[in-house]
C-alpha cells in the first residue's frame, strides 16, 4: 500500500451520490468503486462485562488517540475511504459484516487490488502464551480477537496488501501471529504488521499526554517534518516523502522514552514485522498530535489555573520559605538527600559528615515511621513549622501511599550497619557468622555483597556466598518443573537475583575447592531456569545471568576430567529445563572440551539447533536467549568472521534487495565484534555512499543506518574506507545541530579522533540539557526522571570520543559525571562509566581529589566518579588511592556505589569500543 488511494473522502461520497455528513450507524459503508485502499479503525476503551470492567484499568484515550492518528495516515497517505468501528460497534458480529460489505463491494472491480490499513487500539489480553485484542463483548479469562481471527477477516475482504498498527497491551503477540498467518498468502513485501509493545508486556496511556505512548509516538513521527528529511529525499512536488516503516525507528525510540518518563520506568519496546511499505507525503495540514506538558512547568501550570496567579505566588512562596529549612527530602528515585542548614540540623547528621554535604540515602533507610496518624503526630506539626522537625517520609495505610511528617528522623538498623561499615567503626562479624539466632539471611546476604563490592579484604569469605545463597538443593531432584513446587524462587525480584548472582560470582572465582566452585555455578543454573516461564527464560534474568558468565569466563578454568559430566548433580534436569544454562556456563567456565561442542563455532551451531528445535514453541523467546549468549560468544573471541555471517543469514539482520533491510539493533552489537564478509561489507557501502549503478534501493534514512553499520566495524575498516565514512558524516551535520547526530558518530569515535568542533558541540549540548534541566529533573505527575534520546546518544558519543583519544578530557569528564548523575537510574550508562574511568587514568590524583571535593552539595556526582574508579580498584573501592585522606562522606558514597552496581548487574549489549580484536 504505497499510497492508500487518491482524493478524500468526501469526493468519494459525491461519486457514489453519498453526503459526506451521511449517519453511518453500523461503523461501516460502502467501498467507493474506484477505490482499491481502505483505512479501518477498531477501537474500545470499555466492555459490555462489567467483571471484565473491574478487572481492567478502564482506558481514556484509546478511541481518541486510534481516530487522531487515523486522521493524520488519511492525509499523509492520501487515502479516500476510512471505516471506524469503536466502542459498543466493536463487536465479533459486526467486524464480519464490516469484512463481508468490504468483499461485497469489491465483487463489482475484480482488477482493483485492495490495500488494507488497520488500527487497532485498545485493552489486550494473554494466558498460556496466546495474546488476543479485547473486542467490547471481551469475557474475563476468554480468548477474544486473535491475531489468527484477525487474519481471516483480512481474507474475507480479500485485501492483498496489509498494513496494521496494533498499540494494546500484549500486542506484539498477536502482531506475531497476524504477520505469520498472512506471510504465506500474500506477496513478499505486501506485510507490514507494528505493535506498540512486546508479547510479554503492557502498553501504557498518560493523562499528560492524551493518548496511548506508542500511538503518540507513531504519531509524532509521521507528523513531523524533520523526520521525513531525515528518512528520504523530497518529492517532486516539493513536499518530503517517506514510507511507515522507515518512521518506525523513530516511534519505537520515543516509546521507550516515553514509558521511562510517563510509566515510572517501565519497559515498552514497540516491534515490527514484515517488510511492506506505505508511501507517506508530508503535508502541513496534517492533525499534529497533543504535545506533552513541559516537566518543569505542569505542576505550576495547574496551580494557576486553580488558584490564580496572586494566590499561586504567595503559595510557592511559603513553600520556599519552609523549604529552606527542610532536609530530608525523598527525591525521584528514591533518595533521601540530606542538605545543608541551620545548625539545629547537625543532630541529624551522623558522626564524620559535615552539615552542608549532601548525603544520600534509599527511602528504606529510614526508620519505619508509626502507621497511626493520631492527635499527638497533628498537634506536633506547628513544631514542624517552627523548624523544630526534621523531615518528610512516606508510608502505606491500606495500600496506599501517603505522606507524613516524621519526627526526628533515625536510620534503620540496616541503613546504621552500612554507615558503621563504610566508617570502619563496625565490621560484618555478626552478618558472617552463619548460625547466628535471629538473623535475616536475605538482608545479611545483600549487605554481605555490597560490603564486598567496596571492600573485599574486610567482606565475609567466599563460601558465605554459596552457603548462605540461595536454597536450591532440593532442585538437583526435579525433572519437571511444571509438576514441583519453585521453592519460592520465581517470586523473587529481580534484584534478589541480581545480588545472588553477584554473590555466586564471588564465590566462583575466589573458591579454591573444585567441587564447591562447581557447586556456585550449579545454584546459578538452577536459580535462572527455574524462574522460566512455559520454558523460556525471562529476559531479566537472563541477560543478568549473561553477565555472570562473563564474570565467571574471567575467572580460574573449572577442571573437568576427560569423559567425565561436568555438571554431574544436575543430570536430572540437564537434558530438559536446564539444558540451556548448564551447557553454556559449561563452556565458559571449563571450555568448549568440556561442553562437549569442541569450539565456538561448536557451541554456535549446537545453538541455532536449539533455536529451531524450540523456534515453533517459543517464538520471539528462542531469539531472545540465544542472541545475548552468541554476542557474548563473540566478545569472547570465539567466533569469526565464518560465523557471523552464519548469524547474519539465520537472523535475517541483512536483506540487500528492493528494498534493503537492515537490523538497526542486533547487527551494530555483533559488527563492532565481528568481521563482515565482503559481499555484506559492499552491499552496505553501496547503500551508505549511494554508489552508482548500484542495485540497492535505499532511502536516506537505509543510508544512515547502513553507515552506522559500517562505522560499527571500526577497526575492521580499510583507512579509505574510514575516511568516507568521516567525509559523509562530516557533509551531512554541516547544516544541523551536531548533538542530533549522536547515534551515528558514537561508534567513529572509537577508531577515530574526532575533531575538535565535534566534541566541543557534544559537550555544549549535554551541558545545556543539564543547564536548563534541574539536577534529577522529574516529571510532576510520575516522578520519574525525565531523559531524551538524543541526549543519551549524545552522551554515548561523548563517552565514545573519550575511549578513543588519550589527550586532556577534563570538560568532557565533569559533563558526563553530572549527565550519569542526572540520569543515575538509566540502564544505559555503562559505557559513560567506562570512559570516566579511561579520563580518570589520564589525570593525576590531585586533579581527581579536587573534582570529587567540588561536588559537595551533589552526592550522585560523586557517586558516578566513584563508580568510574571500580573498574581499577580490585580490591574494592575503598582501596583507591583517592580515600587515603578523603573526608569521611566519600565513604558514605561508596556504599551508594556498591546498591547501584548490583541494581545494573546485568548484561551490556551495547558495549562501545571493546572487543576481543581490538
Amino acid at each position: 500500500m504505497n499510497e492508500l488511494c487518491h482524493g478524500t473522502t468526501e469526493q468519494a461520497n459525491q461519486k457514489n451520490g453519498q453526503s459526506a455528513s451521511q449517519d453511518n450507524p453500523a461503523g461501516h459503508m460502502s467501498l467507493p468503486p474506484d477505490c482499491a485502499s481502505i483505512l479501518i479503525i477498531l477501537a474500545a476503551d470499555r466492555f459490555s462485562d462489567p467483571l471484565y470492567m473491574g478487572s481492567r484499568v478502564r482506558l481514556q484515550f484509546a478511541v481518541e488517540g486510534a481516530l487522531g492518528l487515523g486522521s493524520a495516515l488519511v492525509k499523509l497517505a492520501s487515502c479516500d475511504r476510512r471505516t471506524d468501528v469503536t466502542d459498543e460497534a466493536l463487536t465479533r458480529e459486526n467486524l464480519a459484516q464490516v469484512f463481508a460489505d468490504i468483499a461485497a463491494t469489491r465483487d463489482s472491480k475484480q482488477d482493483a487490488a485492495l490495500n488494507l490499513c488497520l488500527i487497532l487500539s485498545g485493552h489486550g489480553d494473554e494466558a498460556n502464551g496466546q495474546s488476543w485484542f479485547c473486542t467490547f463483548q471481551a469475557r474475563p479469562g476468554a480468548v477474544d480477537l486473535t491475531g489468527a481471527d484477525l487474519a481471516d477477516l483480512i481474507r474475507m475482504a480479500g485485501a492483498r496488501r496489509v498494513t496494521a498498527i496494533l498499540d494494546f497491551c500484549h500486542a506484539g503477540g498477536v502482531a506475531a501471529d497476524l504477520h505469520r498467518a498472512l506471510e504465506a498468502d500474500l506477496d513478499a513485501g505486501a506485510v507490514l504488521v507494528m505493535a506498540g509493545a512486546a508479547a510479554a508486556e503492557l502498553a501504557y496511556e498518560h493523562p499528560a499526554l492524551g493518548r496511548g505512548l506508542f500511538t503518540i509516538a507513531l504519531h509524532e513521527a509521521v507528523t513531523e517534518r524533520a523526520f521525513y528529511t531525515l528518512a528520504a529525499a523530497p518529492s517532486e512536488a516539493g513536499g518530503p516523502r517517506t514510507d511507515l516503516a522507515s518512521l518506525f525507528v523513530f516511534a519505537r525510540e520515543r516509546t521507550e522514552q516515553l514509558a521511562y518518563v510517563y510509566a515510572g520506568g517501565k519497559r515498552q519496546a514497540p516491534e515490527i514485522y514484515g517488510a511492506g511499505r506505505v508511501g507517506l507525503t508530508w503535508t502541513a495540514d496534517a492533525i499534529a498530535p497533543p504535545k506533552a506538558p513541559e516537566p518543569r512547568r505542569a505542576f505550576a501550570s495547574r496551580l494557576r489555573r486553580i488558584v490564580g496567579w496572586s494566590a499561586t505566588l504567595a503559595l510557592l512562596t511559603g513553600g520556599l520559605l519552609f523549604l529552606l529549612q527542610y532536609h530530608l527530602t525523598v527525591g525521584p528515585e528514591g533518595w533521601v538527600e540530606m542538605r545543608a542548614g541551620p545548625p539545629w540540623m547537625a543532630s541529624l547528621v551522623p558522626q564524620g559528615i559535615n552539615v552542608g554535604v549532601q548525603f544520600p540515602l534509599a527511602v528504606t533507610d529510614l526508620a519505619t515511621p508509626s502507621p497511626r496518624w493520631d492527635e499527638r503526630r497533628i498537634a506536633q506539626r506547628a513544631e514542624l513549622l517552627a523548624g523544630q522537625i526534621g523531615g518528610l517520609a512516606t508510608h502505606t495505610i491500606e495500600g496506599r501511599e501517603n505522606w507524613e511528617f516524621k519526627l526526628w528522623p533515625e536510620l534503620s538498623r540496616e541503613a546504621q550497619r552500612r554507615v558503621d561499615f563504610a566508617l570502619a567503626r563496625d565490621g560484618l562479624g555478626s552478618v558472617c557468622a552463619a548460625n547466628e539466632p535471629r538473623r535475616d539471611r536475605a538482608r545479611d546476604y545483600q549487605f554481605a555483597v555490597e560490603a564486598a563490592l567496596i571492600d573485599r579484604k574486610r567482606a565475609c569469605a567466599p563460601v558465605f556466598f554459596l552457603e548462605q545463597g540461595p536454597e536450591v538443593e532440593a532442585l538437583y531432584t526435579v525433572t519437571n518443573p511444571a509438576t514441583h513446587l519453585d521453592f519460592g524462587l520465581s517470586e523473587l525480584s529481580d534484584q534478589a537475583i541480581r545480588i545472588y548472582l553477584v554473590g555466586l560470582a564471588f564465590a566462583y572465582r575466589e573458591l579454591t575447592d573444585p567441587d564447591l566452585r562447581r557447586r556456585a555455578l550449579e545454584a546459578a543454573i538452577l536459580l535462572v531456569s527455574i524462574r522460566a516461564e512455559k520454558g523460556v527464560v525471562r529476559e531479566a534474568d537472563w541477560l543478568a545471568y549473561m553477565r555472570f558468565l562473563e564474570d565467571v569466563a574471567k575467572g580460574p578454568r573449572l577442571d573437568v576430567a576427560a569423559d567425565t559430566a561436568t555438571f554431574p548433580r544436575l543430570n536430572a534436569c540437564a537434558r530438559s529445563w536446564c539444558e540451556l544454562a548448564e551447557k553454556l556456563a559449561a563452556f565458559f567456565a571449563a571450555g568448549a572440551g568440556a561442553a562437549g561442542v569442541g569450539n565456538g563455532p561448536g557451541m554456535l551451531t549446537w545453538l541455532i539447533a536449539r533455536v529451531t528445535d524450540r523456534r515453533d514453541a517459543e517464538g520471539d523467546g528462542a531469539r531472545s536467549w540465544a542472541l545475548p549468549a552468541l554476542l557474548l560468544l563473540a566478545r569472547h573471541g570465539d567466533l569469526g568472521q565464518a560465523e557471523f555471517d552464519w548469524i547474519i543469514r539465520f537472523f535475517r539482520f541483512i536483506a540487500i534487495g528492493e528494498p534493503i533491510w537492515i537490523d538497526p539493533i542486533w547487527l551494530p552489537r555483533f559488527a563492532r565484534v565481528l568481521k563482515f564478509r565482503s559481499s555484506w561489507k559492499g552491499g552496505l557501502e553501496r547503500c551508505a555512499f549511494h554508489i552508482t549503478g548500484s542495485h540497492v534501493a535505499c532511502s536516506d534514512l537505509d543510508a544512515d543506518m547502513a553507515a552506522n553499520i559500517l562505522s560499527a566495524q571500526g577497526g575492521f575498516l580499510e583507512p579509505s574506507e574510514q575516511s568516507m565514512l568521516l567525509k559523509r558524516l562530516d557533509e551531512r551535520m554541516q547544516q544541523d545541530r551536531i548533538a542530533l547526530y549522536g547515534s551515528q558518530i558514537r561508534d567513529v569515535g572509537c577508531w577515530s579522533k574526532l575533531p575538535d568542533r565535534w566534541v566541543k558541540a557534544l559537550e555544549s549540548s549535554l551541558d545545556y540539557q543539564l543547564r536548563i534541566m534541574p539536577a534529577r529533573a522529574t516529571d510532576p505527575l510520575t516522578g520519574v526522571s525525565v531523559i531524551e534520546v538524543t541526549d543519551i546518544a549524545a552522551a554515548h558519543a561523548l563517552a565514545a570520543s573519550i575511549l578513543g583519544r588519550a589527550d586532556e578530557k577534563t570538560r568532557s569528564t565533569v559533563v558526563l559525571a553530572r549527565y550519569a548523575a542526572n540520569h543515575w537510574s538509566y540502564e544505559g550508562l555503562q559505557p559513560l562509566f567506562r570512559a570516566l574511568a579511561v579520563a580518570l587514568a589520564a589525570q593525576d590524583a590531585f586533579t581527581v581529589d579536587r573534582l570529587l571535593a567540588s561536588q559537595q552539595n551533589d552526592a550522585l556526582v560523586r557517586s558516578a566518579v566513584l563508580e568510574a574508579l571500580t573498574l581499577r580498584a580490585s580490591e574494592g573501592l575503598l582501596h583507591d588511592p583517592v580515600f587515603s585522606s578523603a573526608p569521611s562522606y566519600l565513604r558514605l558514597d561508596a556504599m551508594l556505589v556498591a546498591k547501584h552496581l548490583i541494581a545494573q548487574y546485568t548484561f551490556e549489549l551495547d558495549n562501545l569500543c571493546e572487543g576481543p580484536t581490538r
